[in-house]
């Protein structure tokens, strides 16, 4: 049975940072010019596939593209790779727009926001 993940992020205002969404997944849904069925996919990336259950690390936002091959196929194109189990999907959708994984406003001085995101493998 492939491991199981359960993802807890906590944002927070800090001085401004810019914050965009990964341009390497956005090119992929691109295969949809040619026909292809592509989605975009948003969520965590567990950064230790040896970690012990019930342990929580540091994990990261990430995102990774999907084709329609017969079947959905996760591909990674910031790693290279196969999306695995230590990939951990909190949306899909058509583009970033969608699925962004933090969205609102804030009005106020200097203003940043900045995301925690920790990641405990729990099977």
């Amino acid at each position: 049975m492939p491991p199981t993940v359960r993802a807890h992020h906590t944002p927070r205002l800090v001085p401004q940072q810019d914050a965009t969404a990964p341009p390497r997944p956005r090119r992929g849904v691109g295969a949809r010019t040619v026909g292809i069925p592509a989605r975009y996919v948003s969520g965590y990336l567990h950064p230790s596939r040896s970690s012990a259950i019930g342990e929580t690390v540091q994990g990261a936002s990430h995102a990774w593209v999907e084709w329609w091959t017969g079947d959905w196929l996760g591909y990674d194109p910031t790693n290279d790779s196969v999306v695995a189990d230590h990939h951990v999907v909190v949306a899909r959708a058509r583009e970033y727009a969608d699925v962004m994984p933090v969205k609102g406003i804030f009005t106020g001085a200097n203003s940043e926001l900045t995301v925690t995101v920790d990641v405990t493998r729990v099977s």
